[in-house]
Formats: structure tokens, sequence, C-alpha cells
């Protein structure tokens, strides 16, 4: 539970704002879902231009997001699905 909050929310915000075919209205926007046990939980969300491309779209902000958290130092947990 070391990580900035609203450093985690603004770094999100900045990487959709950096990507191509993303709606600026309505606004992007980051919740602070929960304290999960190993984890911060956020939801980013956000709407495309165009949703023939949304694979592309979600890889590239997915993407970019991974590795800006990595450069600042930030762990990103990925959630184990529960079958």
């Amino acid at each position: 539970y070391d990580s900035d909050i609203e450093l985690v929310k603004s770094t999100l915000l900045d990487c959709v704002k950096e990507t191509k075919n993303i709606l600026q209205v309505p606004n992007p926007y980051v919740a602070f879902l929960e304290l999960a046990d190993n984890s911060l939980n956020f939801r980013l969300s956000f709407y495309i231009s165009d949703v023939g491309n949304k694979l592309s779209i979600q890889t590239e902000v997915y993407t970019l997001i991974i590795i800006t958290l990595l450069l600042m130092g930030i762990t990103a947990v990925l959630e184990e699905k529960k079958e």
C-alpha cells in the first residue's frame, strides 16, 4: 500500500490522454475501487472513437500504462481470475 494514489490516478489519465482515438468528452476517469489483499485496485474508464479498433486501442493504452508505471517504480499487480 505504499503507492501514491493521486500519482497513480493522474498517471493513468495521462496515458489515456496520450493515446489516439480516445475521446476526451465524456472525460476519462479513474476510480479507486478497493484495498485488496496485495494491491490497490483502480478502474480506468474511457470512450473510444472507433469501436472497430477497440482491441488495438486497449492494447496501446494498457501497454503504455505498464511501461509508465514500471519506469516510475510502481508495480502493477494483475488480479488472478477465479474460476
